[in-house]
């Protein structure tokens, strides 16, 4: 599995013109199916002129910089394919992005929501008729994404109450294992003793032609780029979502007692019904402290990963594209069109 020598042929030729490394990114806990994959690509019959390197993190929080590595070893002739649920699909898609080199993924996770959406494979052996596939036809599809700043996110972002819930989840998880119970529990916990809520203002713009939104306040936001995920919250409709905005959930303030219906709604699919909890499309928008003056910075759960960020937050969908390696006929069925300001 050693990597293909640099090659001079263009980013946008044909794949099936040119020698090609695959780059598999995983952690250890998929680490055996990135190497039956690898396996399978490199068969000199299967797919011919197919290199495979493979990059294992010892820990989660290791997967970004070796996505990054693996990017920029991937600039000329090289893919990215993730292995692992939507937290190392995120990781894999920052690096893809940044550097503007396709990739593809190999579902691993527990929802696997961007995969569904897109006809991503979940066995090595799919995953492998899927690139031998894309190798042979041709050219990656451009897929929209979602940014919070310079963070892209597939599935969604969010910032208040399930960030922070992650965080305590993860601690408890070290301390007592990690169980379905421990993380009830951790949640209730958090929930009970008051977790911290910052009061935020957020403007902007409902959907790309609609009017002003006017300021108002909130202690949680959740904005999604997958129509999956919001039809199971409870988004009623998700059109415009799928046309290019993002569906943005937002909950204002109330007591923390409230807060035990809220996750029950949340879990029965009927998030929005709740009456403190407003849903809307936007095309973008800003989150700023409600007291403006001082730097302050929150967490944000990009694809379920905590990441640290200082406000005001720019929240909207990214121009260009990420370039996707999915089943063709998965494609035609779900991919909406690209805004105008994607599509050139």
């Amino acid at each position: 599995m050693t990597a293909a020598p640099a090659a001079s042929a263009s980013p946008r030729t044909p794949f099936r013109d040119r020698s090609l490394t695959v780059h598999l990114l995983t952690t250890e806990a998929h680490a055996e199916a990135a190497r039956d994959l690898a396996a399978a690509l490199e068969s000199p019959v299967q797919t011919p002129g197919c290199n495979c390197c493979i990059y294992v993190a010892a820990e989660p929080s290791e997967l970004p910089a070796l996505a990054r590595a693996a990017a920029r070893a991937a600039k000329q002739d090289g893919i990215l394919v993730a292995v692992g649920g939507d937290g190392s699909l995120n990781a894999v898609a920052q690096a893809a992005w940044e550097q503007d080199v396709p990739m593809s993924a190999l579902a691993c996770g527990t929802f696997n929501f961007f995969a569904r959406e897109h006809g991503l494979p979940d066995t090595p052996e799919r995953a492998a008729a899927v690139l031998q596939d894309a190798f042979e036809h041709g050219l990656p599809t451009p897929v929209q994404v979602g940014r919070v700043n310079d963070r892209v996110f597939l599935v969604n972002a969010s910032l208040g109450l399930y960030p922070e819930l992650l965080v305590e989840r993860e601690q408890a998880s070290r301390r007592f294992g990690r169980h379905r119970l421990v993380a009830l529990i951790s949640a209730a916990w958090s929930i009970a003793g008051g977790i911290r809520r910052k009061l935020l203002t957020i403007s902007g713009c409902p959907t790309e032609a609609g009017e002003g939104l006017a300021p108002f306040h909130a202690t949680t936001l959740f904005a999604g780029r997958n129509t999956l995920q919001l039809a199971r919250l409870g988004m009623p409709d998700t059109r415009k979502i799928a046309a290019g905005a993002l569906g943005v959930i937002v909950h204002q303030p109330e007591s923390r007692w409230s807060l035990a219906g809220l996750l029950l709604r949340a879990a029965c699919g009927m998030l929005t019904t709740h009456p403190r909890i407003h849903s809307f499309a936007a095309g973008a928008f800003e989150v700023a402290p409600t007291r403006p003056g001082r730097r302050q910075r929150m967490l944000v759960a990009c694809d379920g990963e905590p990441l640290p960020m200082t406000l005001p937050l720019h929240f909207s969908v990214e121009a260009r594209p990420l370039r996707l390696l999915a089943p063709r006929d998965a494609l035609a069925e779900v991919r909406p069109p690209l805004r105008a300001d994607c599509a050139a």
